[in-house]
């Protein structure tokens, strides 16, 4: 028996994927500052620490993929969950205590029934978009998802959001609160092949992630805290790099 096949059937016999923690993967934030009209590009080294760069446009990249996320926040605590795929995945959901730092898993279900529970919680997506040689995060919230469902409907049955460059901008937008700026996605030109040939590679490392995250969250059976502390705690807002910076092991980006 080759050494392949030995490594395969222990691996099913030992059931060591059902213990794996996934491992924690820090890519890149993209952000649109609502207030200045710019973009930044958050990076994070081997240790979480990040770094702040200002990205001049056009900006333009690749949407491989997106995930929800449901969050609130008030001046004690900030609830949160982990990334998901649809209303129909099974999600965790955490509170942190804003002054002691703690995490707490809470709760576990469907979008719409932890919705009803706790009627606080916000719906943001989390696009994954090859950009500038990077496979990034972009946050999308508030006006700017309705810009986003705007943009999904120009594409014809057949076609692929992923095999087309798309355009990343702003808009002003005027609410209760004053104006402010929102994102825009315009539709770019199609990839030629070799482009399309990366960026399948890279949405299939996030696919393979996203295996290893849904299986870890499954085996979540029962409610515990950890006495991990984030390395900031938001004071305002809770901003995108400091969600993603919350000591859980799924999130910890």
């Amino acid at each position: 028996m080759e050494r392949e096949e030995i490594l395969k059937q222990m691996e099913e016999q030992s059931r060591e994927d059902e213990f794996r923690v996934p491992p924690v993967i820090l890519y890149p934030i993209l952000r649109l500052n609502g207030q200045t009209n710019k973009f930044y590009l958050i990076e994070f080294d081997k240790e979480g620490n990040k770094s702040v760069a200002e990205v001049q446009r056009p900006l333009k990249g690749v949407i491989l993929t997106s995930r929800r996320k449901l969050f609130s926040f008030t001046r004690e605590e900030l609830l949160f969950s982990n990334e998901y795929l649809g209303t129909k995945e099974e999600i965790t959901l955490f509170r942190q205590n804003r002054k002691t730092k703690k995490v707490q898993r809470i709760d576990k279900g469907l979008e719409d029934p932890i919705r009803e529970k706790y009627p606080n919680l916000k719906v943001q997506f989390v696009l994954y978009v090859l950009f500038r040689n990077k496979l990034v995060k972009l946050p999308v919230k508030g006006a700017s998802l309705s810009h986003l469902f705007d943009f999904y409907r120009e594409f014809s049955s057949g076609e692929h959001v992923f095999e087309y460059n798309t355009i990343f901008d702003s808009q002003e937008e005027e609410s209760e609160l004053g104006k402010y700026f929102a994102l825009t996605f315009t539709k770019g030109e199609k990839l030629q092949l070799e482009d399309l040939k990366i960026a399948a590679e890279e949405l299939n490392k996030l696919y393979q992630d996203e295996m290893l995250r849904q299986k870890y969250f499954k085996s979540l059976e029962t409610v515990q805290e950890t006495e991990e502390e984030v390395s900031e705690t938001p004071t305002e807002t809770p901003k995108e790099e400091d969600l993603e910076k919350i000591p859980i092991v799924e999130e910890n980006e």
